[in-house]
């Protein structure tokens, strides 16, 4: 995914010089915690961006992209000195590791995001960044919290599982302070849609905030469907719950035709995991249950409608008639015409 953001590791190493701000001579709000100094940096009013760039001989270049302006920050540190200011910032922050591993501290807690990852901080969460020799590629976006809200109503979806994974992602910002995500798969979108906003919030073309509201409430979507993170043992449950209600339902409204790679595409989960998830709720394998959702079908048509079992077999999703025959008759120890004749017996006594 790193490659999406070339030409902007590129923008800041070729604009250093000119945005170029000694460390030593920026200014910010401090302030003490007990014996800690903590630095507070404010944000844009609407939207703020940054990128973060870890070079060899102990050199970083930070830029920053706010309504002030551009500038890139000239930092330097020594072996001695490993680890940033604790700072906090008027606005959350949503993080992404496009190259190396970036550690930071949180509480006096170290954590390590891995390449393709995501952090979510807060606003007032104190914490700091820890330093390394190797490179390192990360870009932020500064988001002030009551549009951060309203992007979270806007990406709240139709299904329940949606609307429950968005809503407690939205109360554990509020509770833990921060977040960590990682992808499911490798081809989680949240690096492209992070690459686009912080596009826009840097060109800040003609639109670029309404556009860029759409674009995080499009990311938060994926990171809340596409990317795990923490939940309690009682969310998890809710979540496998949900998680089957819209599995039983979808494949109810496709089982002529469903695979189970499009339960993967759909609802972007590994087919390992349908089996364990169909297996515990419904005691069946995958094909089991599909089978079953199938011949109940063929049973309902049967009882009900004058098709022929020919036809009804490709109305329930067999395409071959000697294959339906051989599901039906080992389910209900009979054949179709059997069965229908048996069923509608029973109606006349």
């Amino acid at each position: 995914m790193e490659e999406i953001f070339i030409k902007w590791k590129r923008y800041v190493l070729d604009h250093a010089e000119e945005f170029r701000i000694e460390d030593e001579n920026l200014s910010s709000s401090e302030y003490y915690v007990g014996n800690t100094k903590v630095c507070l940096y404010s944000g844009n009013p609407v939207f703020n961006a940054g990128m973060w760039l870890q070079l060899e001989n102990h050199q970083l270049r930070i830029y920053v992209r706010n309504d002030e302006g551009e500038k890139v920050i000239w930092r330097s540190f020594t072996d001695g000195q490993m680890e940033g200011p604790v700072h906090q910032h008027d606005f959350v922050e949503i993080g992404y590791v496009v190259q190396g591993c970036s550690a930071q501290s949180f509480f006096g807690k170290d954590h390590v995001f891995r390449q393709g990852e995501f952090w979510l901080v807060d606003r007032h969460c104190f914490h700091s960044d820890k330093y390394s020799t190797e490179n390192l590629f990360t870009v932020y976006i500064g988001i002030p919290s009551e549009v951060f809200d309203s992007a979270f109503v806007a990406c709240i979806g139709n299904t329940e599982i949606q609307r429950f994974l968005s809503l407690a992602l939205l109360e554990q910002k509020r509770t833990k302070q921060f977040l960590h995500f990682v992808p499911r798969g490798k081809m989680a979108e949240g690096g492209v849609l992070m690459e686009q906003l912080l596009c826009e919030i840097i060109e800040q073309r003609v639109g670029f905030y309404d556009i860029s509201k759409g674009l995080l409430a499009r990311l938060l979507r994926t990171l809340s469907l596409d990317y795990a993170f923490m939940l309690t043992s009682q969310e998890k449950q809710k979540v496998n719950d949900l998680l089957f209600c819209e599995v039983e339902k979808y494949i109810s409204n496709n089982y002529r035709t469903v695979t189970i790679q499009e339960l993967v595409e759909h609802f972007h989960y590994n087919e390992d995991y349908y089996n364990r998830l169909i297996k515990k709720y419904s005691g069946c394998t995958y094909s089991e249950y599909v089978k079953n959702v199938r011949l109940t079908e063929a049973e309902k048509l049967l009882r009900n409608t004058e098709l022929s079992v020919e036809q009804i077999a490709v109305m329930s999703g067999y395409q071959s008639r000697g294959s339906f025959y051989h599901m039906f008759v080992e389910k209900n120890g009979m054949t179709p015409a059997k069965y229908r004749n048996t069923e509608r017996n029973k109606l006349t006594i």
